[in-house]
């Protein structure tokens, strides 16, 4: 094909063999990318990590928790939405909001954070209003 291209340059058989020879090179990576894409969003093969909300304090870096009672660590608070976790922060702490900051969370990285700071689970905020929290206990 090469050489019927250079023999008839600039000429409709030309053009033609450019645009098969682009199209057989570039549609069979994006039609791999799209297939993937859309099995990711079917199966488990491909986990897309979910992003949560967390509310930690500015001057000394802990994060906003909840304790069920006094003697277990606390449950982090987590949030879906940054706007909940403001909502949250201006409906039950208006006078800390100054001092408290919403930071993004990887749904792979709760683990080790649990791990690390010593907590008993977490707490997933569904109404930051009023407030209704489902708690989970890491094991």
């Amino acid at each position: 094909m090469g050489i019927l291209a250079a023999v008839k340059q600039n000429r409709r058989t030309d053009q033609i063999l450019q645009i098969v020879s682009y199209a057989g090179q570039g549609i069979p990576s994006f039609i791999t990318v799209l297939f993937l894409l859309f099995f990711a969003q079917l199966t488990t093969h491909y986990p897309l990590p979910m992003i949560y909300y967390i509310i930690r304090s500015r001057s000394d870096g802990k994060y906003l928790t909840a304790r069920v009672d006094d003697d277990t660590s606390g449950y982090l608070l987590l949030f879906k939405e940054d706007f909940e976790a403001m909502s949250y922060l201006n409906t039950h702490a208006a006078d800390l909001a100054n001092r408290l900051t919403v930071e993004p969370l990887a749904s792979n990285q709760i683990g080790s954070l649990l791990k690390r700071w010593g907590f008993a689970g977490v707490g997933i905020v569904n109404d930051p209003l009023l407030p209704e929290i489902e708690f989970l206990q890491h094991i």
